[in-house]
Protein backbone atom coordinates (compact mmCIF):
# COMPACT_ATOMS: atom_id res chain seq x y z
CA UNK A 1 0.00 0.00 0.00
CA UNK A 2 1.09 3.62 -0.71
CA UNK A 3 1.92 4.88 2.62
CA UNK A 4 1.09 8.13 0.93
CA UNK A 5 -2.56 7.30 0.55
CA UNK A 6 -2.99 5.99 4.50
CA UNK A 7 -4.14 9.89 5.47
CA UNK A 8 -6.32 10.11 2.81
CA UNK A 9 -7.79 6.70 3.53
CA UNK A 10 -7.87 7.10 7.36
CA UNK A 11 -10.02 10.51 6.99
CA UNK A 12 -12.05 8.74 4.54
CA UNK A 13 -13.33 6.45 7.25
CA UNK A 14 -13.48 8.80 9.92
CA UNK A 15 -15.74 10.82 8.12
CA UNK A 16 -17.90 7.55 7.30
CA UNK A 17 -17.52 6.42 10.73
CA UNK A 18 -18.62 9.93 12.04
CA UNK A 19 -21.76 9.72 9.61
CA UNK A 20 -22.79 6.47 10.58
CA UNK A 21 -22.73 7.39 14.27
CA UNK A 22 -24.83 10.17 13.81
CA UNK A 23 -26.97 8.20 11.28
CA UNK A 24 -27.46 5.79 14.42
CA UNK A 25 -27.86 8.35 17.21
CA UNK A 26 -31.02 10.20 15.22
CA UNK A 27 -32.63 6.21 15.00
CA UNK A 28 -31.64 5.24 18.53
CA UNK A 29 -33.04 8.47 20.12
CA UNK A 30 -35.74 8.99 17.76
CA UNK A 31 -39.32 9.23 19.41
CA UNK A 32 -43.07 8.95 17.79
CA UNK A 33 -43.83 12.71 19.27
CA UNK A 34 -40.93 14.46 17.76
CA UNK A 35 -42.36 14.76 14.38
CA UNK A 36 -40.87 12.62 11.08
CA UNK A 37 -40.68 16.22 8.99
CA UNK A 38 -38.27 17.52 11.69
CA UNK A 39 -36.01 14.74 12.41
CA UNK A 40 -34.99 14.04 8.80
CA UNK A 41 -34.24 17.61 8.17
CA UNK A 42 -32.24 17.41 11.52
CA UNK A 43 -30.13 14.23 10.04
CA UNK A 44 -30.04 15.87 6.73
CA UNK A 45 -28.28 19.31 7.88
CA UNK A 46 -26.26 17.63 10.01
CA UNK A 47 -24.70 14.80 7.79
CA UNK A 48 -24.30 18.05 4.72
CA UNK A 49 -22.46 19.58 7.33
CA UNK A 50 -20.36 16.82 8.19
CA UNK A 51 -19.50 16.38 4.78
CA UNK A 52 -18.93 20.03 4.10
CA UNK A 53 -16.08 20.11 6.68
CA UNK A 54 -14.63 16.44 5.42
CA UNK A 55 -14.86 17.66 2.11
CA UNK A 56 -13.80 21.06 2.53
CA UNK A 57 -10.38 19.95 4.93
CA UNK A 58 -9.46 17.40 2.41
CA UNK A 59 -9.80 19.84 -0.73
CA UNK A 60 -7.63 22.44 1.41
CA UNK A 61 -4.90 19.82 2.03
CA UNK A 62 -4.97 18.63 -1.76
CA UNK A 63 -4.12 22.75 -2.40
CA UNK A 64 -1.65 23.19 0.31
CA UNK A 65 0.74 20.36 -0.94
CA UNK A 66 0.42 22.75 -4.59
CA UNK A 67 1.60 25.80 -2.54
CA UNK A 68 -1.49 27.34 -0.93
CA UNK A 69 -0.70 28.87 2.64
CA UNK A 70 -2.29 27.27 5.74
CA UNK A 71 -4.71 30.03 6.18
CA UNK A 72 -6.62 29.72 3.12
CA UNK A 73 -7.04 26.26 4.27
CA UNK A 74 -8.43 26.80 7.94
CA UNK A 75 -11.14 29.53 6.40
CA UNK A 76 -12.76 26.91 4.53
CA UNK A 77 -12.33 24.69 7.14
CA UNK A 78 -13.73 27.08 9.98
CA UNK A 79 -16.57 27.87 7.97
CA UNK A 80 -17.76 24.49 7.74
CA UNK A 81 -16.98 23.92 11.47
CA UNK A 82 -19.40 26.66 12.19
CA UNK A 83 -21.80 25.49 9.60
CA UNK A 84 -21.48 21.88 11.49
CA UNK A 85 -22.41 23.94 15.41
CA UNK A 86 -25.18 25.69 13.78
CA UNK A 87 -26.71 23.03 12.29
CA UNK A 88 -26.62 20.94 15.86
CA UNK A 89 -27.51 24.59 17.82
CA UNK A 90 -30.98 24.32 15.26
CA UNK A 91 -31.57 20.63 16.38
CA UNK A 92 -31.53 21.47 20.03
CA UNK A 93 -32.93 24.77 20.15
CA UNK A 94 -35.20 25.07 17.51
CA UNK A 95 -36.49 21.54 17.13
CA UNK A 96 -36.30 19.62 20.85
CA UNK A 97 -36.69 23.05 23.18
CA UNK A 98 -38.43 25.65 20.81
CA UNK A 99 -40.95 22.92 18.86
CA UNK A 100 -40.97 25.38 16.01
CA UNK A 101 -43.43 24.69 12.95
CA UNK A 102 -41.84 22.20 10.09
CA UNK A 103 -41.88 25.58 7.25
CA UNK A 104 -40.29 27.47 9.67
CA UNK A 105 -37.93 24.83 10.66
CA UNK A 106 -36.99 24.01 7.49
CA UNK A 107 -36.74 27.68 6.11
CA UNK A 108 -33.93 27.97 9.05
CA UNK A 109 -32.15 25.29 7.62
CA UNK A 110 -32.29 26.54 4.17
CA UNK A 111 -30.96 29.87 5.19
CA UNK A 112 -28.13 28.28 7.33
CA UNK A 113 -26.71 26.56 4.13
CA UNK A 114 -27.50 29.32 2.21
CA UNK A 115 -24.86 31.36 3.89
CA UNK A 116 -22.32 28.69 4.50
CA UNK A 117 -22.72 28.53 0.65
CA UNK A 118 -22.18 32.17 0.23
CA UNK A 119 -18.83 32.48 2.76
CA UNK A 120 -17.33 29.36 1.03
CA UNK A 121 -17.76 31.57 -1.91
CA UNK A 122 -16.45 34.75 -0.88
CA UNK A 123 -13.79 32.74 0.89
CA UNK A 124 -12.62 30.84 -2.74
CA UNK A 125 -12.60 34.24 -4.51
CA UNK A 126 -10.69 36.46 -1.89
CA UNK A 127 -8.65 33.19 -1.99
CA UNK A 128 -8.18 32.69 -5.41
CA UNK A 129 -7.58 37.08 -5.90
CA UNK A 130 -4.60 36.97 -3.28
CA UNK A 131 -2.89 34.23 -5.02
CA UNK A 132 -3.33 35.69 -8.16
CA UNK A 133 -1.88 38.71 -6.64
CA UNK A 134 1.11 36.47 -5.43
CA UNK A 135 1.28 34.96 -8.45
CA UNK A 136 1.69 38.41 -10.31
CA UNK A 137 4.28 39.42 -8.00
CA UNK A 138 6.36 36.45 -8.62
CA UNK A 139 6.07 37.46 -11.83
CA UNK A 140 7.35 40.81 -11.76
CA UNK A 141 10.07 40.00 -9.44
CA UNK A 142 11.27 37.03 -11.79
CA UNK A 143 11.76 40.14 -14.66
CA UNK A 144 13.98 41.95 -12.40
CA UNK A 145 15.94 38.96 -11.43
CA UNK A 146 16.33 37.87 -15.03
CA UNK A 147 17.83 41.42 -15.83
CA UNK A 148 20.50 40.60 -13.25
CA UNK A 149 21.35 37.17 -14.40
CA UNK A 150 21.43 38.90 -18.39
CA UNK A 151 23.58 41.86 -16.67
CA UNK A 152 25.98 39.22 -15.06
CA UNK A 153 25.96 37.49 -18.44
CA UNK A 154 26.77 40.36 -20.21
CA UNK A 155 29.71 41.01 -18.01
CA UNK A 156 31.02 37.48 -17.87
CA UNK A 157 30.83 37.85 -22.08
CA UNK A 158 33.37 41.32 -21.60
CA UNK A 159 35.65 39.64 -20.10
CA UNK A 160 36.26 37.03 -23.01
CA UNK A 161 36.62 39.94 -25.53
CA UNK A 162 40.06 41.38 -26.46
CA UNK A 163 39.17 45.04 -27.24
CA UNK A 164 39.65 48.47 -26.76
CA UNK A 165 36.75 49.70 -25.47
CA UNK A 166 36.34 46.85 -23.08
CA UNK A 167 37.11 48.47 -20.13
CA UNK A 168 34.54 51.38 -21.09
CA UNK A 169 31.89 48.98 -21.66
CA UNK A 170 32.46 46.94 -18.51
CA UNK A 171 32.27 50.23 -16.30
CA UNK A 172 28.97 50.64 -17.56
CA UNK A 173 27.53 47.36 -17.31
CA UNK A 174 28.84 47.50 -13.64
CA UNK A 175 26.91 50.38 -13.21
CA UNK A 176 23.70 49.17 -14.58
CA UNK A 177 24.13 45.90 -12.66
CA UNK A 178 23.94 47.99 -9.39
CA UNK A 179 21.02 49.98 -10.79
CA UNK A 180 18.84 47.17 -11.23
CA UNK A 181 20.31 45.30 -7.99
CA UNK A 182 19.27 48.48 -5.68
CA UNK A 183 15.76 49.03 -8.10
CA UNK A 184 12.83 48.10 -6.20
CA UNK A 185 12.04 43.92 -7.22
CA UNK A 186 8.19 44.43 -6.66
CA UNK A 187 6.83 45.92 -9.65
CA UNK A 188 3.53 47.15 -10.49
CA UNK A 189 1.13 45.28 -13.14
CA UNK A 190 1.09 48.67 -15.42
CA UNK A 191 5.18 48.41 -15.88
CA UNK A 192 4.81 44.90 -17.33
CA UNK A 193 5.58 45.87 -20.47
CA UNK A 194 7.95 48.42 -19.62
CA UNK A 195 10.15 45.60 -17.74
CA UNK A 196 9.58 43.03 -20.61
CA UNK A 197 10.96 45.23 -23.15
CA UNK A 198 13.94 46.61 -20.47
CA UNK A 199 14.91 42.57 -20.67
CA UNK A 200 14.79 42.34 -24.72
CA UNK A 201 17.13 45.54 -24.41
CA UNK A 202 19.39 43.39 -22.33
CA UNK A 203 19.20 40.36 -24.05
CA UNK A 204 20.08 42.66 -27.20
CA UNK A 205 23.10 43.92 -25.41
CA UNK A 206 24.31 40.48 -24.60
CA UNK A 207 23.59 39.38 -28.23
CA UNK A 208 25.75 42.45 -29.39
CA UNK A 209 28.40 41.96 -26.98
CA UNK A 210 28.86 38.12 -27.83
CA UNK A 211 29.27 39.26 -31.16
CA UNK A 212 32.28 41.74 -30.69
CA UNK A 213 34.93 39.14 -31.57
CA UNK A 214 33.89 39.23 -35.27
CA UNK A 215 36.35 42.17 -36.48
CA UNK A 216 34.55 43.33 -39.06
CA UNK A 217 31.70 44.37 -36.95
CA UNK A 218 33.53 45.64 -33.80
CA UNK A 219 33.17 49.49 -34.45
CA UNK A 220 29.53 49.38 -35.28
CA UNK A 221 28.33 46.28 -32.48
CA UNK A 222 30.65 48.56 -30.01
CA UNK A 223 28.56 51.93 -30.61
CA UNK A 224 25.42 49.99 -30.75
CA UNK A 225 26.70 48.06 -27.38
CA UNK A 226 26.84 51.92 -26.18
CA UNK A 227 23.86 53.15 -26.84
CA UNK A 228 21.79 50.04 -25.51
CA UNK A 229 23.88 50.34 -22.19
CA UNK A 230 22.30 54.07 -22.37
CA UNK A 231 19.26 53.09 -23.10
CA UNK A 232 18.69 50.47 -20.88
CA UNK A 233 19.76 53.27 -18.19
CA UNK A 234 17.46 55.93 -19.20
CA UNK A 235 14.49 53.19 -19.29
CA UNK A 236 15.17 51.55 -15.80
CA UNK A 237 15.51 54.92 -14.45
CA UNK A 238 12.36 55.62 -15.66
CA UNK A 239 11.21 52.81 -14.52
CA UNK A 240 11.82 52.94 -11.16
CA UNK A 241 10.08 56.97 -11.16
CA UNK A 242 7.35 55.72 -12.33
CA UNK A 243 7.02 52.95 -9.64
CA UNK A 244 8.05 55.54 -6.84
CA UNK A 245 5.01 57.27 -7.70
CA UNK A 246 2.47 54.09 -8.08
CA UNK A 247 3.29 53.22 -5.03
Amino acid sequence: MNMKRLPALAAKWMFGLIVVVTVAAFFLCRLEDWGTGHWWTSLISIVLAEAAIYYCAVGQVRKNRRGDGLPASLTFVTISVLYGAAAIFHTVFFWLALRISLTSYVVIEVITAAVWAIGIGLANHFTNYVRNQEDDQRAQMQLMKQMKLSLDSVSYALEEEEIEEREALKAGVRELIEKVKYSDPVSHPSMIHMEENLLWQIKELERCVRGLSDQAGDTGKVEMSRKLLRDISADLSRRNSQLITLK
